[in-house]
């Protein structure tokens, strides 16, 4: 039985400059005996002391990908794990010997993980480097589907942007479409729902700025980058991150990491219409980085809780401990105020951005995992993984680790219900076949 340390220190910097505005707090207390105490329609989602439940195997080293022998079966990575209407949708980067490259393959699981269909081809289109977006559509927790956003490769070695969605059960509604804009920046566009359709924020000008793209379902429109049409802060700057962009109440929050100058790092955040035109952009200075390796600052935002909830990652500069590490969290709502400034949390750890999952929960807060490994001074840095439940300003309520019998999560999905799911890809080795595994995370009665 696993039980889960009650509590983490957090470390708050930066004074806040405007009032706060206090969050929803976490539902009133429901703990670990299957009855939906407090009447809200989920059970169970204050309880504090964990066990997995046992593993469902979703892929097999032996199984069978499109036309390739079984025993021509190789790795999977960079999975996703999205809950669907009815159950899960498993999703993953595979490669055997049936393909010149890697491709995305999805499968449908019911709603403890049990497969219900094969493996099969997510989109027609290759997609061998970046795991695709997936931005629910309406329901936070994708029971109406999903906007999909990536890049796919076009002639010459360039990416080009392409478009999908998903239906509510997590198939595909519509295919990858490559849309007529090579990529000259790094990183997939991520799709939000609006009014009008989607509206896709990119990197654009070969990173030095943030593009906005429009698609109605039939047609495609490009705005000016944004640092050429209003915004101070993007001009003459360059991006340090991709950008991570959510909705909420009819407003557009778009945050990216970004430097001007030697040693000038700033998060900047950016209030849009649904029309993708700039309203109001803020900038917060964070300590300066030694090098630019992009992926270290992935930016995320989630709207939940009424805020933008913006999360990044830093690596810093070299193995010493201190705020250049750690991940950082800050609070926006979308009329235009600051909530929370940038602040960093566990500093002495390096947390690795482009393995890192934010998950809103709906009782309230977020669930928080991935990779990251302690700062030790001439010591070879050790990866672990963690799962962490945080309150809504991004406090930590509890935390699971590898001491609580939890290794290789690469995704959670949390249903609507509360119900937490893990991907879990024990040993991979690129090379060598590994197996998928779909674990519940389940809460244990306080003695």
């Amino acid at each position: 039985m696993c039980r889960a340390p009650l509590l983490l220190l957090v470390v708050a910097c930066g004074a806040r400059t405007e009032p706060l505005v206090e969050p929803a707090p976490i539902d009133a207390p429901d703990g670990c005996d299957g009855v939906d105490g407090d009447g809200d329609g989920r059970v169970d989602e204050d309880a504090r002391s964990f066990e997995l439940g046992p593993p469902v195997r979703v892929r097999e080293t032996t199984d069978t990908i499109a036309t390739g022998d079984c025993g021509r079966c190789r790795w999977a990575r960079a999975t996703r794990l999205l809950p669907t209407a009815g159950g899960l949708r498993a999703v993953a980067m595979i490669f055997d010997d049936s393909f010149d490259v890697p491709n995305v393959f999805a499968r449908s699981l019911g709603p403890s993980g049990a497969p219900t269909g094969a493996w099969e081809q997510a989109f027609t289109p290759n997609v061998d480097e970046w795991m695709p977006r997936f931005t629910p559509r309406g329901s936070t927790h994708g029971e109406d589907g999903y906007l999909v956003g990536t890049v796919v490769h076009a002639e010459r070695g360039a990416e080009q942007l392409a478009f999908g969605e998903l239906d509510a059960r997590g198939a595909t509604r519509r295919d990858l479409e490559r849309l007529d804009r090579v990529l000259d920046g790094r990183g997939g566009p991520e799709f939000l729902p609006v009014e009008a359709g989607a509206l896709g924020v990119f990197h654009c000008s070969g990173r030095e700025d943030v593009c906005v793209v429009h698609h109605d379902g039939a047609r495609v429109r490009y705005d000016d980058p944004l640092g050429a049409t209003g915004s101070e802060l993007l001009a003459g700057s360059e991006a340090l991150s991709s950008p991570g962009a959510a909705t909420l109440d009819g407003r557009v929050g778009v945050a990216v990491v970004q430097q001007r100058g030697e040693g000038d790092v700033r998060l900047l955040f950016l209030w849009l219409d649904p029309e993708g035109a700039l309203l109001r952009e803020r900038a917060f200075e964070l300590p300066p980085q030694a090098f630019r390796f992009r992926p270290i600052n992935t930016v995320r935002v989630r709207a939940h809780d009424g805020a933008f909830f913006v999360s990044f990652s830093r690596l810093g500069a070299g193995e010493e401990p201190g705020e250049q590490n750690g991940l950082w969290f800050a609070r926006f709502a979308p009329d235009g105020r600051v909530l929370e400034r940038p602040r960093v949390h566990d500093p002495d750890r390096w947390y690795y951005g482009s393995a890192t999952y934010l998950r809103p929960h709906p009782a309230g807060g977020y669930l928080l995992g991935g990779l990251r490994a302690d700062v030790v001074p001439g010591e070879r840095l050790e990866e672990v993984s963690y799962l962490s439940r945080l309150d809504p300003r991004g406090d930590v309520q509890w935390e699971l680790t590898e001491r609580d019998g939890l290794a290789g999560v690469d995704d959670v999905a949390v249903r609507a219900d509360g119900r937490v799911l893990l991907m879990i890809n024990p040993g991979l080795i690129r090379g060598e076949a590994n197996p998928l595994d779909v674990v519940e995370l389940r809460c244990v009665p306080e003695e």
